[in-house]
């Protein structure tokens, strides 16, 4: 098994609504409506290039999900993530987890990025265990719904290392 990972084009963007709009994924999300074709065309088109970066990540030749990383502050070296799998029989796979240390690689050394703040919803279990094994901390609330959490590079190459050792033992 081996992440595989595209940056999203035009012609995956029916696929990401498809799976955006999914209940599961969704119900998640700070901004819930549906997304209609027209408005995703529109959102992609005015989309910042500059400060967004988004793939798609595959197993197998099987597209599982989407992660993305957008600079918040170029100038403190700030960005988000967002990271959702899309393909509801993968729901357990390890290859989300390696999605996200494919996307915090990009962010701290391709980039050159130096924090994560990013927003998850408080009653989202799964993500904010992953997002801690990653190395994330609760930051502050948002909202009644949400919280930020946040990850330094330093914190992240910690944990990155004993994660690799797992990864490296498991053949993954």
């Amino acid at each position: 098994m081996k992440l595989k990972t595209r940056k999203l084009s035009i012609s995956d963007l029916e696929l990401l609504r498809y799976w955006r709009n999914k209940n599961f994924v969704r119900s998640q999300m700070l901004s819930n409506e549906l997304i209609t074709g027209h408005n995703h065309k529109k959102w992609f088109k005015n989309l910042d290039l500059d400060k967004n970066f988004i793939f798609i990540y595959s197993v197998n030749s099987i597209d599982v999900g989407s992660v993305n990383c957008k600079i918040i502050d170029r100038d403190k070296k700030i960005f988000d993530i967002g990271v959702y799998c899309g393909n509801s029989e993968f729901f357990s796979h390890p290859i989300n987890f390696l999605s996200m240390i494919f996307i915090h690689d990009y962010a701290f050394n391709e980039l050159m990025l130096q924090k994560s703040k990013t927003l998850i919803k408080n009653n989202n279990l799964s993500s904010i265990n992953i997002n801690k094994k990653i190395g994330y901390k609760f930051y502050q609330k948002f909202n009644n719904n949400f919280d930020y959490y946040t990850l330094s590079k330093n914190d992240y190459e910690i944990k990155r290392g004993i994660h690799l050792k797992l990864i490296e033992k498991l053949g993954l």
